[in-house]
């Protein structure tokens, strides 16, 4: 019997290839076994060391393959090059919004976004036709008590700011979505520089009524929300955060943030089996680590190269708990 394929996306730099791997390497040991996993990595500058590496990773897997998707002559066509960056969002981020088009010879596909940890199998997500140009999880910011992302959403021209999508888990339906909008005009909408989240507050204003909304557990951030969260959407999203299918990154990441919580323990478990994962330990050579007895013992692992370990894992822990007592005993600020 053939195996179901299902394809995957990735949009990813020199830059951020050690974490898509990490994500990948999530995805492959929470696979399905009868379904085949078709990787690819939209890129436009990813050394050749880099790919031969994350080749070995993913070879290790007898139902993935992973190919190197070079789009620099799209990044040309619709002048990538030129448009509007920040640190948070390279021009990457808009490598996206071309998956309908490149690869409308399969009815759904997956994209992921880098900072990101899979718990379960991904295939599901691609479960079912609602007929609708793509699946995605409500944006949490969007959800919360506030009138800034409401302001956002006017500004945007969308209807009900509650069904603004987070665009870093996606399942695009292709055919639908091309037939919706083409390619062309798509990025049209890039051409405007004129938003916050680019990528995804494109496919918002795109996309908005043909969205068929995932289950919140599809895309759970790691910082903690309910107290904001209005009444609506708080117990789906106190049940998601119980049960991640998915954790998403979005705000702290692991690899710039080093501390050993409920959240990014799946991250730094998942490292070790990666062939980055010295790349990432080292990488984290350039944050500034305060002189704390158990910061040194953790800090020397890393710049050795360590692999993690029980002993990486109790040195962690004890500088965690450390940091929140001396949190406790430190006085607030007055007001």
């Amino acid at each position: 019997m053939d195996k179901r394929v299902i394809p995957v996306c990735f949009c990813a730099n020199d830059k951020y290839l050690p974490y898509t791997a990490v994500t990948i390497q999530s995805i492959a040991e929470n696979s399905n076994a009868d379904n085949f996993y078709k990787l690819y990595i939209l890129y436009s500058d990813i050394s050749e060391k880099y790919q031969e590496m994350l080749k070995e990773q993913v070879s290790a897997y007898k139902n993935f393959s992973l190919d190197f998707v070079d789009v620099n002559d799209y990044v040309e066509k619709h002048n990538l090059n030129e448009v509007y960056t920040t640190e948070a969002f390279s021009k990457e981020v808009y490598y996206r919004l071309l998956i309908p088009y490149m690869f409308s010879n399969y009815d759904k596909v997956i994209y992921l976004d880098s900072d990101i940890i899979c718990l379960t199998d991904i295939a599901k997500m691609a479960d079912g036709d609602s007929g609708c140009m793509i699946k995605a999880v409500r944006d949490y910011e969007f959800l919360i008590n506030g009138s800034e992302f409401r302001r956002r959403a006017e500004e945007l021209g969308l209807k009900d700011d509650h069904n603004y999508f987070n665009s870093g888990v996606i399942v695009f339906n292709t055919n639908i979505f091309i037939q919706e909008i083409s390619e062309e005009k798509l990025f049209d909408y890039v051409r405007r520089n004129m938003y916050s989240a680019p990528d995804q507050d494109i496919l918002n204003i795109v996309c908005e009524g043909k969205v068929d909304f995932l289950e919140m557990n599809w895309n759970v951030f790691e910082v903690d929300m309910s107290k904001k969260m209005i009444k609506e959407f708080r117990s789906a999203y106190n049940i998601a955060r119980k049960n991640p299918y998915i954790i998403h990154y979005s705000r702290v990441k692991p690899w710039k943030n080093f501390i050993m919580t409920q959240r990014t323990k799946y991250f730094w478990m998942t490292v070790r089996e990666t062939k980055f994962a010295d790349i990432i330990y080292l990488g984290l050579k350039n944050i500034s680590v305060e002189e704390m007895s158990y910061h040194n013992v953790i800090y020397t692992d890393i710049l050795n190269g360590q692999k993690y370990g029980l002993r990486f894992i109790i040195d962690c822990a004890a500088l965690w708990l450390t940091m929140k007592l001396d949190a406790l005993k430190t006085p607030r600020p007055e007001r």
